[in-house]
């Protein structure tokens, strides 16, 4: 458990942990994503390869996590945070942790991918992500971005 301050007189606390299906749903509605299906929801969450949880006086108010083969391809997924909890840092440091995952359990070569829904382009561009290089579809991040000094917080 690590806590952050992200802004004045306010604590974060992010664990390495999967929301329950229950907390889940309630942060995707609370960020605007909308409902998803239980059983699914359930089955998703446990197949995730790691999954970050921001609390702020014991309630979640964001989350992501990364899937993928565990090998040559990995995405960074659901980085959600609610709508009132914007703004303030938390998606920095959730996607900050991801990444601190991401260096230590992929290789080279690995593809990491990030499929960023409309009007969040730029926040992971600040972390290093870029287009496809052959024209797919949402985002990369080149490996070179995951060497050390690489990963520090980016501006806003």
């Amino acid at each position: 458990m690590r806590q952050h301050s992200v802004t004045p007189g306010s604590a974060v606390t992010l664990v390495a942990a999967r929301p329950t299906a229950d907390q889940y749903l309630h942060l995707r509605i609370q960020s605007g994503l909308g409902r998803a299906d239980q059983v699914a929801t359930t089955a998703g969450l446990r197949a995730s390869l790691y999954s970050v949880c921001a609390f702020h006086d014991n309630q979640l108010v964001g989350f992501g996590r990364i899937v993928g083969d565990g090998g040559l391809c990995f995405y960074v997924e659901d980085v959600m945070v609610e709508k009132a909890s914007r703004g303030a840092g938390v998606g920095t440091l959730i996607l900050s942790a991801l990444l601190e995952w991401l260096r230590t359990h992929s290789s080279d070569g690995a593809r990491i991918g990030v499929q960023a829904p409309r009007d969040t382009e730029d926040f992971f561009r600040r972390f290093g992500f870029r287009e496809w290089p052959d024209a797919r579809p949402g985002l990369h991040l080149p490996s070179e971005a995951l060497q050390p000094g690489k990963l520090s917080s980016p501006s806003r």
